[in-house]
């Protein structure tokens, strides 16, 4: 390669595309198209919302619908479908030109992020309640568990997993909705589980990181971290990350299973917040 040409995957410039407002959801990025929620002033007093499909080569508009609604997470996008949850409903956009297929409207408010799976919508609302969707829009079954929910569920291994705010970890069948399992922690949950292997990876407020065998919900190891946090955990190569508060640490050794790997380092100023990484061995 002649000096100073760009390879594959090299940056040689950076610039500003798109810079939309936001209130921290993720985009979806399938195919070469960001699909992102976003917030706009009106007029300096009125928000608007709206759901854009932005060409990611060059930062140009393909198409934006326009909703009158508070996006409350980040859009799913499968079989050129959008699903894209407000805070009162489900909205399915097609993923060409951004038409409005369907609207499922919820009786509490949602903050979850979508789950589209072999068919089938998923998705939880802050009362506790799971629903599991056609495509079409049309109800597959809806259950309900004690207590509030802000996290996002996970679909693996035929179940639906997620978490009361007040410390226990739910499993339900994706085909029926009908309860598999349960498992109370010590303290409330904020974060979303991780699944992996047929290990769910979940922390609580109790300063705990539990795995627990998928397919049972028995406890495999826990590990103790320094505080909770509503961050869902990472799982590569052997090694569990989760994100804590406080001061930054980075991992010495590995060792056993659920054993923390870690050493602290200094905390960290604008460039580097306070922030914490622990690194846990599976």
């Amino acid at each position: 390669m002649a000096a100073g040409t760009a390879g594959p995957h090299t940056i040689t410039e950076s610039s500003i595309l798109f810079e939309p407002r936001t209130d921290g959801q993720s985009a979806a990025l399938v195919d070469n198209t960001l699909y992102l929620e976003t917030r706009t002033t009106a007029g300096g007093t009125e928000d608007d919302t709206y759901l854009y499909a932005i060409d990611s080569t060059d930062g140009s508009q393909i198409w934006r619908s326009d909703f009158s609604a508070v996006f409350s997470s980040s859009p799913a996008v499968v079989n050129d479908m959008v699903y894209a949850n407000s805070e009162t409903a489900l909205h399915a956009v097609s993923a060409d030109d951004g038409t409005r297929q369907w609207t499922y409207s919820y009786d509490a408010t949602c903050y979850s992020a979508p789950v589209v799976t072999d068919g089938t919508v998923v998705t939880t609302t802050e009362d506790g309640t799971v629903y599991a969707l056609e495509t079409d829009g049309s109800t597959r079954w809806t259950t309900q568990f004690s207590g509030r929910t802000y996290n996002n569920p996970a679909v693996a291994n035929g179940h639906v997993f997620t978490a009361a705010a007040g410390g226990v970890v739910y499993a339900f069948a994706v085909s029926d909705g009908s309860e598999r399992w349960r498992f109370e922690t010590s303290g409330n949950i904020r974060a979303s589980p991780t699944i992996v292997d047929g290990t769910v990876y979940i922390q609580s407020y109790d300063n705990t990181v539990y795995a627990l065998a998928a397919e049972s919900g028995e406890k495999q190891w826990t590990a103790n971290v320094r505080q909770g946090s509503s961050a869902s955990a990472a799982v590569a190569n052997g090694t569990v990350v989760v994100q804590l508060c406080g001061s930054a640490e980075f991992p010495s050794s590995r060792s056993n299973a659920g054993r923390r790997l870690s050493s602290t380092v200094g905390r960290g100023g604008a460039r580097h917040p306070d922030t914490s990484q622990t690194l846990i061995s599976k």
